[in-house]
Parts: C-alpha cells; structure tokens; sequence
C-alpha cells in the first residue's frame, strides 16, 4: 500500500497505511472481477453493514467510504458499466445481515462485496455465529462474489474485530482496519500528541465525519490499487472454499418484514417502517405471523428492559422473555424457537400494555 498525495493531505503516514493492513489475504477473486471491468464487461458492486456503510453524516453520499470506494471502481476502469447496491442498513448487526442479505444483495450477482459490521456487532453475544454464516454465505453465492473486509470503530476504541479476524483468517481474506490504524493517532489524556482530535474524524462516537470516511477509503483505495498492479498474476491463482468455520446454522436464513410477508392477522398492529421497524402496535390484539423454519428470533425495536409486558406465543404455547436474547444495534433479539427440524409455526404477538416495534422475523 502506498502514499498518495490524499492520502499525506489527511495525515496518513506509511507507517499507518501497512497498519491498516490487517491482511492482504488471497486476491484472487478481487483481480478477477478488476480483470472483467478492465476488459469492458459490467460488473456489480455491493456494501452491506450498518449505519458508516449507509453513509451516515457524511456530508453528501459521494464522500462517505462507500461512496469513495464505487468512484474508485468507476474511475478505474472507464470502460465497464459499474452497478452500485449499498445495503448499509443503521443500527444493525450481521445477525440482520445474514438473514437479509440475500434479498437485499446476492439476488443482483454481486461481483464484489465490502462486509462491515465492525461496530454493531460488538453488542450481540451471538454475532461470531451470524457473522461466520454471513461470510460462507456470500462467499458460496452463485456470482461468487469477491469479498473485502473492513473493521470501523466507536470511540473508546471499541469494536469486533477480535472475534470476527479469526474469521475472515479462516477464508483467507483480505481486511482493513481503521481502529488499528486511526486509533493511535487519536488525541486523548493517554495519547496527548495525537494527530486527530476525534470530532475532525467522528460526528458522534461512531459515525465517521468526511475526513473520517475519507481516511477509510484512503485504506480501501490503496489496497485496491495494490491488487490492481498485480491484477495479471493474482487472476490466475486459486481462491478455495474451506468448510464452514462455525455449524452454518443460517444457510436458509430469511427476514420476513411488511414488504415480503403478509400477517395472517394484522390485529391492532400497523405498518411502521422507520427505524428497521415493520409493524407497531396501537391497541392490544396480537399481531400473527407465520412461517417454516427451525430457529425463529423475534427482533424488537421496543428498549428491553425487565418490566416487559409483551408476550409472545409460537403454536399456541407462550413463550417466557426472553429465553435467550441476542443484542445487536437498535434491536432486542429474542430467539423464540430452536429445533432441530424445519416446520410451520404460528407467532403471535401480544403487546399486553406495551408499545411494541416488531421487526419482523428472522427464519433459519
């Protein structure tokens, strides 16, 4: 990875370009969907993570990493038509990910995909399990799709590349990370000749300001410039598959919400599609649903806390809240069915006093 004159002009040194580098990983994939543009055929390019995916305060779309990174293909290679899908989704971890990625992403054949999910997934004491299926999912997809990893951050620092590097280091994947990079650089009581004071490069404690996202794809960017120097040899090269790191509980992982399911009983619940949310409640009768699958996680927007009043029947039987929950982003997850084979099963959610954000359902 090497200097630009950008990169010099937002303080980036070499030192901190080769930290960034978590590791190269294989390529191979990568050089091949460059070799496709280069040679005028269209290619497709694809984001998903959460809300510095989405692109959240930076000042316009083009100057958020994501934005930076869809120019960077587009200027590279002015002969090929490059389509863009950014399924950065705020306030979500790769729980949602996995189950929304086929939807949202896959079922246009990316030919490349950027996974973020650094920062949301930090809060779920299940997210290596959805993480892991998430990567074997996009890497076994039909367009097999190159995949790049990056790791953003909260200020602290805090985020999951711990738990998400041995992961990505199972399939030989190349990874950024800002945190290891930016960090150090930051001005604290611990660290006062730092470089950066953190609101240059962050809006709040986590969303990247345009200097930020422009150090992030200063990263991407120059990583990518390094794949497309060697883009000749590493297209040659072998890009195996090993077997899944963890059980691949979500291959057949789905999100129903109000745009793909119909309730079979809308009771007292409307559509309510902000915040990631589908229906809210505005009395007391359940909203029903149903659905085929062996695991079934009850995502709600509604702040968990130990007065909970909502309660939830699958086949009838009522549910205790929450048999397991699993944190992530702006949900509460309750995982409300486990078995071990596929079946239908009906949910019903009654709100017994509380205003309730359902979003939906995730079936495996």
């Amino acid at each position: 990875m090497k200097l630009t004159e950008n990169a010099i002009s937002l303080g980036i040194r070499q030192d901190m370009l080769d930290t960034a580098l978590v590791s190269a990983g294989n390529a191979a994939r990568i050089a091949r969907v460059m070799d496709k543009a280069n040679s005028g055929k269209p290619i497709t390019i694809g984001v998903i993570g959460g809300s510095v995916t989405h692109g959240a305060c930076a000042s316009t779309k083009e100057k958020s990493y994501a934005g930076i990174l869809r120019t960077w293909w587009e200027q590279s290679f002015p002969g090929s038509t490059v389509s863009y899908i950014n399924a950065g989704y705020s306030g979500t971890s790769s729980l949602l990910g996995v189950h929304r990625v086929d939807e949202m992403l896959l079922s246009h054949n990316p030919d490349f995909i950027l996974v973020e999910f650094g920062v949301n997934d930090v809060v779920m004491d299940f997210q290596a399990e959805a993480y892991a299926s998430l990567i074997h999912k996009i890497l076994t997809a039909e367009s097999k799709p190159a995949v790049l990893v990056l790791f953003v951050m909260s200020e602290g620092p805090i985020n999951a590349q711990e738990d998400q590097i041995p992961i990505c280091n199972h399939y030989n994947l190349p990874m950024i990370s800002y945190l290891d990079a930016v960090w150090p650089e930051v001005k604290t009581e611990k660290n006062p000749d730092g470089q950066y004071l953190w609101r240059d490069i962050c809006a709040d404690w986590v969303h990247p300001t345009d200097k930020g996202h422009a150090i992030v794809g200063e990263f991407i960017t120059s990583y990518l410039n390094d794949v497309y120097a060697a883009m000749d040899t590493l297209k040659n090269e072998e890009f195996p598959i090993p077997e899944p790191f963890r059980p691949y509980v979500y291959k057949d992982a789905k999100w129903l919400h109000c745009e793909n399911t119909t309730p079979l009983s809308m009771g007292s619940f409307k559509v309510f599609t902000e915040e990631c949310c589908s229906w809210q409640n505005e009395g007391e009768e359940p909203l029903v649903l149903k659905a085929t699958g062996k695991r079934l996680i009850l995502p709600i927007c509604t702040p968990y806390s130990d007065d909970l009043k909502m309660t939830v029947r699958v086949d009838g039987v009522e549910k205790a809240l929450p048999p397991y929950v699993i944190r992530g982003g702006i949900y509460t997850n309750f995982v409300i069915l486990d078995d071990a084979e596929a079946a239908e099963h009906t949910v019903e959610i009654l709100p017994n006093g509380d205003t309730v954000w359902c979003g939906g359902l995730f079936v495996s």
